[in-house]
């Protein structure tokens, strides 16, 4: 196995990825080629900072213990999702029916071509 060749492998050897007959291979040619044992060197060393980079930093945007409880605590538990509703609807249909004829027709326009756009995406 050429140096080339085993550089491509050592990232995937250090993260068990290997095929199975590789890593034979790859272990004797670490033991006799100096550069590839440096190489595998500095991937060690990377992922370890890298891991350690990533540990902390999990640490400092990890919400508190006792986040949740303070959100739980803030949301009202007898509160109707759905209160207004109607009068939002109502209001909707007057605003409709004092618009212009033309303004309804390509509001109805446009929902048919959404629509059938929608349905040829999916036949589609």
């Amino acid at each position: 196995m050429n140096c080339d060749n085993m550089k491509q492998l050592l990232i995937s050897y250090h993260n068990n990825e290997v095929d199975p007959g590789e890593p034979d291979a790859i272990k004797a040619h670490l033991e006799t080629c100096p550069d590839c044992q440096l190489e595998h060197r500095s991937i060690i060393d990377v992922q370890s900072k890298f891991k350690q980079v990533l540990s902390t930093t999990a640490e400092l945007v990890s919400p508190p213990p006792d986040a949740w409880l303070a959100i739980q605590g803030r949301l009202d538990p007898n509160r109707n999702r759905f209160a207004g509703l109607t009068e939002r609807i109502a209001r909707a249909t007057r605003n409709f029916l004092d618009t212009p004829v033309w303004q309804k027709r390509l509001v109805g326009s446009l929902t048919a071509l959404t629509t059938l756009a929608l349905v040829a995406t999916v036949i589609l």
